[in-house]
């Protein structure tokens, strides 16, 4: 058996017999984990009293050869972002950044700098001071690390680049940015919309940009995701 000390923030649980839970992590070491906790009802010391969502904890993951379910030996609180709950706007944003972890990522693929970003987006979500744009901004980053972000500066068919300053036609179905000569895309983006979905910065975008950015977005999520991750 070997053990394992890592950060975690607890994606989902379900319960397994009377005092047991079967945990899905997102760990630094590890990504996205399976694990069971035993006794997890009953030991508050073990497990800093039950883990909480949307909290980052240090945990001890005990491995097993030839099995994929973990186990956490123990828990400790590290950082509780208690303010991930204090109104509608912030419990919405906090709970669709986890979503889009579980939907996204494979497990047992470590993405160390995601981790990181979903750490600093759920504290700025529990302090008030995130907003759509971070948690759009997420979302690419999610995107990328699972090697799925969409084509933003070529044609995704051939490659072809997009002009500087020039709108483009988007299509989620076939990954991104589509040239006319490729037959282009249901979706129209305008220049400071790809600049918004590039991450490039919102000077000099409109609220017509950000809406379209964000139509195009929610459509790719839909497309890699079979299901709907509006946000």
């Amino acid at each position: 058996m070997k053990r394992l000390l890592t950060r975690a923030i607890l994606l989902g649980r379900r319960a397994s017999g009377e005092s047991n839970q079967i945990l899905t992590l997102f760990t630094e070491a590890r990504g996205v984990i399976v694990a069971i906790a035993r006794g997890i009802l009953r030991s508050k010391k073990r497990f800093a009293g039950g883990l909480q969502t949307f909290s980052v904890y240090e945990v001890t993951i005990e491995e097993r050869a030839g099995s994929d379910l973990a186990a956490v030996g123990e828990a400790t609180l590290v950082e509780a972002n208690a303010g991930a709950v204090a109104d509608l706007g912030r419990l919405d944003r906090a709970t669709h950044v986890l979503r889009i972890v579980r939907a996204l990522l494979p497990r047992n693929q470590p993405e160390p700098a995601l981790f990181d970003d979903l750490v600093r987006t759920l504290r700025a979500v529990s302090m008030g001071e995130s907003g759509s744009d971070d948690v759009a901004r997420f979302e690419l980053r999610a995107l990328s690390g699972a090697g799925l972000e969409p084509a933003l500066d070529r044609c995704a068919v051939c490659g072809k680049p997009v002009p500087e300053g020039r709108s483009a036609r988007f299509d989620p179905d076939r990954g991104g940015v589509v040239c006319r000569t490729d037959g282009g895309g249901p979706m129209g983006l305008s220049a400071g919309a790809l600049r918004l979905l590039a991450s490039e910065g919102a000077a000099g975008t409109t609220d017509r940009d950000s809406a379209a950015a964000r139509a195009a977005l929610d459509a790719f999520l839909e497309r890699q995701t079979g299901s709907s991750l509006a946000k």
